[in-house]
Order: C-alpha cells, then structure tokens, then sequence
C-alpha cells in the first residue's frame, strides 16, 4: 500500500502520522510519503525573511510527524509541493504518484466557517483518486 500523509503542523496532522505508522507497522510493505503543501508562492517570498519564516514552518511540520515514524523505526520519504490550492494540489499528485491511501489530520473548522470557506478536507474527499482517512 503507497500512503500519503498530509501534514500542515498541526495537532490533528500529528494525529494523522500515528495512524499512518499503525498502517506501516500492519502492512510491513506499505510505503509512507509525508507530504507538505507550501501555499507561500507569491511575489512576496522573494524577501528573505518571509523566506525563512516559510522554510521553518515547512521544517517544523516535517520534523514533528518524522519523529513519529523515527521512534517507531519506520521508513518514510517527504515531499514538499507548492501551490495555492492544498486540496488540489494533494489529489493532483496522488494520482500522478498512484497512491492507495490519503491521510489526513482535520482541522476542525466550525460548520459556519467551512460552509463559508471550503475546508481542504471536504475539496481533498470529493477529489482524491483513491480511498482518504481523516484523523480528528
């Protein structure tokens, strides 16, 4: 089974890494691909701080789930995608990579603000080319 585990630093996407690693240690020849989707493509990230400020959120977000995998021994690639559209940009490279699992953390918008705004994970479930599990 070829997993992607999409991350965005949060609690529910660390959540999402040990439920990813549970399916690693259950089907031992599953592989993971952390994948991270970088929004910040615009004009303005030519400044360098704002540069700086992205590269270590992306490597924070990175390096919180790896730990996960790391304690348990398990292996794992990463991935980082830039793109304004996460939802997108994630289903668009899970079926040009041909994974057979997404995973995800949610974040747990309220219902008014997901209405209003579309939640990544709501886009990710009508468009994904394969099976998605949300962890909470």
């Amino acid at each position: 089974m070829r997993i992607l585990l999409g991350l965005d630093g949060s609690e529910n996407s660390l959540r999402a890494a040990e439920y990813a690693a549970n399916l690693l240690e259950y089907f031992p020849d599953s592989t993971c691909t952390m994948v991270y989707v970088d929004t910040n493509t615009g004009n303005w990230q030519k400044a360098e701080i704002f540069e700086d400020v992205a590269n270590d959120t992306v490597r924070e977000s990175l390096e919180k789930a790896q730990e996960v995998l790391n304690k348990r021994g398990l292996l794992y690639t990463t991935k980082v995608l830039y793109g304004t559209d996460i939802a997108g940009t994630l289903c668009r490279y899970a079926g040009e990579k041909h994974f057979d699992q997404i995973v995800l953390g949610t974040r747990g918008l309220s219902n008014i603000k997901g209405i209003v705004m579309g939640s990544v994970s709501h886009r990710v479930l009508q468009f994904a080319p394969c099976p998605v599990t949300f962890v909470k």
